[in-house]
């Protein structure tokens, strides 16, 4: 990977997470493969003190996995896994933790996936079905809570 493709990717990453608060890890695995794995930490869980925060935690990740304004979902999974790049978002009751993992490939070109990443977080596909879907998701996984919250009784 060259410097200046490194540089993009890591660019968009400090982008995001400087738009959304967040703590950056680059960690870069060594040969055979080098790997990269960049981890963005957002301080807002599920237990966030201000609700509206809680709830943008828990839409987060499926907006993000979504695509982008410009890029249907399927279309968005070629593009990162054109990179062998595959991305995560996990909510835990403090924070919510994005990751990105893709292999260095000499002679690959990574400003396209730097172009990639940048349009998701900034123009994030959130269409009425998006949201419908999060909605009934995370409605789901707080009824799914309470029914295995044995402190309520029977």
């Amino acid at each position: 990977m060259s410097r200046t493709s490194f540089a993009i990717v890591a660019a968009s990453a400090l982008l995001a997470a400087a738009t959304a608060r967040a703590e950056i890890y680059l960690d870069v695995e060594p040969d055979p493969m080098p790997l990269i794995e960049i981890t963005v930490v957002v301080p807002a869980g599920f237990e966030s003190t201000r609700a509206e925060e809680a709830g943008a935690a828990t839409l987060m990740a499926d907006v993000l996995d979504a695509g982008t304004k410009s890029l249907a979902r399927p279309a968005f999974l070629d593009r990162l896994a054109s990179f062998g790049a595959s991305h995560g978002l996990s909510v835990s009751n403090l924070y919510s933790v994005w990751t990105l993992s893709f292999p260095i490939v000499d002679g690959k070109d990574y400003a396209a996936l730097a172009s990639l990443l940048a349009d998701n977080w900034k123009s994030p596909r959130l269409t009425d079905e998006t949201f419908r879907i999060a909605k009934r998701k995370l409605e789901a996984s707080l009824k799914g809570g309470l029914d295995s919250d044995m402190s309520l009784g029977a």
